[in-house]
């Protein structure tokens, strides 16, 4: 199956990975509506830090999330105990698709808090 093909299910995972490895952060949101998830690796951590419950999701791996509203505090928790987050954001959605760009990396000054949307309107 071609990548551009793949269920959204193995992108969202690839996805938590990739950005992890690349700027070596300790966990990664990721938008979905009105809420932001965090998989594998990233809920193991967000539920020890932060007390996040876990579930099964995506391909019966670990998940969690928090609303969009818990964004921030979840931001300053993590950073304020000396880690590290990165966060995705749907950016638009179409009738076939959802874009998603990486708007934060904690230190990374191209990528600020000053570029969040926090608020999602499908």
């Amino acid at each position: 199956m071609d990548k551009f093909r793949r269920p959204l299910k193995e992108k969202m995972l690839e996805m938590e990975v990739s950005i992890r490895e690349e700027f070596g952060v300790d966990a990664v949101m990721i938008q979905k509506g009105f809420f932001y998830e965090a998989y594998l690796d990233s809920a193991i951590y967000l539920s020890r830090v932060m007390g996040f419950n876990t579930a099964k999701g995506l391909h019966d791996q670990l998940m969690t999330g928090v609303p969009a509203g818990g964004l921030m505090t979840c931001i300053e928790t993590i950073e304020g105990q000396g880690g590290r987050i990165a966060v995705v954001e749907q950016i638009e959605k179409t009738s076939r698709k959802m874009r998603r760009e990486l708007r934060y990396v904690t230190g990374d000054s191209a990528l600020n808090i000053n570029n969040l949307v926090i608020e999602y309107r499908p």
